[in-house]
């Protein structure tokens, strides 16, 4: 119930002399620790084999798995590669080593199981170059990175259209699918910057994976239960009963309707009379015309019928163009730039001079005077049609 520290016995074990009693003799006697006993596995006699990741059939959890390219000088290797947060170091299976043709240094790593068993593997350390597959011209350095004849890597599955199908945030992430693909490189934490996201984590729904893109690529990492009872559709049934006095306020309704006179709340859109006599005097008479080799559209000028007919007499507005010559007489340069005006008037079709035959052919008549107006230097015809 207390310390060695702290104990006060005078008297030591008569068998070890040690300050315990002497009933307590086996239980303090510890046995002297055992070295670790290392078990070493060659490179060629050994048929031991280490899985750096779990082998699982299921799709249950799904690890970190990217499509990467594998380069050393003039050779490239097309594999999958398994992004391990927990690893310390960088793996490469022998197949690897092989097919790109890499040459190490000697090395023995020591591995610590769960059960705290110590066993020394015999490998060699290599470097190589690593690119994603969809940008194969980005490469990064991988350095001393461990490979031995006794490590290999599980088989994974990614089955992205199924996983598409129930997670909605893995639409348009750009993952092809792929079965039983055997990595044939394990990247650990000593290369974090080919670990780490390079953008905000897609997280979905629980119990589904998460979304990551890192520098090689976008890969899935969490559970994905597949199985048929957590893949069930939620659903959400209604229903409606009538109640008993809906046929009574039906047939009520029905009454009513039947002694309420019909109501027409849109109002039919007519023309008025004078818009209709408008619509026909511009049917009948407008008509086309050839101005200086243009054709144009004449029409008539909309008037009332039975209206008056205009009698104008030319007395009345004498003294209004008397007084206009006046002042034009005083000011040759805008008497010129009047008759500039009025002759560009004749030759657009605008205006016709009349002979005085013509003008008493007609039963009526009406006259319009005009001026010359300046503004900012330019001289413009201006008609006074309400005098």
């Amino acid at each position: 119930s207390h310390q060695a520290a702290q104990c006060d016995l005078k008297r030591l074990c008569t068998l070890c002399q040690g300050k315990h009693l002497r009933v307590l003799h086996n239980m303090n006697t510890h046995p002297a620790a055992e070295p670790p006993k290392e078990e070493s596995c060659p490179v060629n006699t050994s048929n031991e084999v280490l899985y750096l990741d779990q082998p699982s059939a299921s799709t249950r959890v799904l690890l970190k798995v990217v499509r990467v390219l594998l380069r050393n000088n003039d050779r490239t290797l097309d594999t999958y590669a398994v992004l391990d947060d927990g690893s310390e170091h960088n793996m490469l299976l022998p197949e690897a080593v092989d097919q790109l043709g890499l040459q190490g240094r000697q090395e023995d790593l020591v591995l610590r199981t769960i059960r705290q068993d110590v066993q020394t593997l015999k490998g060699s350390s290599v470097s190589f170059c690593i690119a994603p597959f969809a940008y194969p011209k980005r490469s990064f350095r991988i350095t001393e990175a461990f490979t031995s004849q006794c490590l290999s890597l599980a088989d994974h599955t990614y089955p992205i259209s199924m996983l598409k199908r129930k997670y909605k945030h893995l639409v348009g992430i750009p993952i092809k699918p792929f079965e039983q693909v055997k990595p044939l490189v394990l990247i650990g934490a000593d290369h974090p910057h080919l670990l780490t996201p390079i953008e905000p984590v897609r997280l979905g729904p629980p119990g589904g994976p998460a979304v990551i893109r890192t520098r090689l690529g976008w890969t899935l990492q969490g559970p994905a239960h597949l199985i048929q009872w957590t893949a069930c559709r939620q659903q959400c049934l209604l229903t409606s009963v009538s109640p008993q006095t809906t046929e009574l306020m039906r047939n009520v309704e029905k009454l009513w309707q039947t002694d309420v006179l019909p109501f027409q709340s849109n109002k039919s859109v007519i023309r008025s009379k004078q818009d209709k006599e408008a619509i026909e005097l511009l049917e009948a008479k407008t008509r086309r015309v050839n101005v200086a080799g243009i054709l144009r559209y004449a029409t008539p000028l909309l008037r009332k019928r039975d209206m008056p007919l205009f009698q104008a007499s030319k007395e009345a507005i004498l003294p209004s163009l008397r007084s206009t010559e006046n002042r034009l007489g005083k000011d040759p340069q805008r008497a010129k730039a009047y008759c500039e005006a009025i002759h560009q008037l004749v030759q657009s079709g605008v205006v016709k001079r009349l002979s005085p035959d013509e003008i008493s052919a007609t039963g009526e008549s009406w006259y319009i005077l005009h001026h010359l107006v300046s503004h900012n230097g330019k001289d413009r015809l201006v008609f006074n049609c309400s005098y």
